[in-house]
């Protein structure tokens, strides 16, 4: 059934799917790590003195392993990509374990997010014009005169949306 081979958290297929001790909860990897906020990568073998906790259960975890079950029957599993871009769509296909991989080179799932991103920097661009920008020019015109003149900064680089 599909429905065992996605992440209870995300709602995905597996990504780099781990199970936690001693109560055998299976998530991406990538969600455990975001739930209990770890910023470093995950070493198979040193939890260090870490303190981890299940999503699910709330437990403190004792050992993280990788579910070969899980991650065989991702390898049975067939996909195909679904993105699209200009009515183009991407036929590729193959395992779930390599899906993710697909995705992040994918020129249509690229083309896709570069439209989303732009689709967003227009509607926030919209936004500082209508009401950021007036306030700013009234009430902190030094500010805008050195810092905030052009807002094209706001796409190109990434880091800068963490401070929106």
């Amino acid at each position: 059934c599909i429905e065992e081979l996605k992440c209870k958290i995300c709602y995905n297929i597996f990504q780099d799917p781990i199970m936690e001790l001693p109560n055998q909860h299976i998530m991406c990897k990538i969600c455990f790590f975001n739930y209990n906020n770890i910023l470093h990568k995950y070493e198979d073998d040193n939890l260090g003195n870490l303190r981890l906790i299940c999503p699910f259960c709330k437990e403190q975890i004792t050992d993280l392993i990788k579910p070969r079950f899980i991650i065989n029957m991702l390898n049975y599993l067939e996909m195909k990509c679904t993105s699209e871009f200009q009515n183009e769509k991407c036929n590729w296909k193959g395992n779930g374990n390599d899906y993710y991989k697909h995705i992040k080179i994918c020129k249509f799932a690229s083309e896709e997010r570069k439209g989303k991103v732009k689709e967003n920097c227009d509607k926030m661009r919209e936004i500082l014009n209508r009401e950021i920008t007036p306030h700013l020019k009234k009430e902190h015109l030094k500010i805008f005169n050195e810092h905030v003149k052009e807002w094209d900064w706001l796409e190109n680089d990434e880091r800068d949306w963490k401070l929106w």
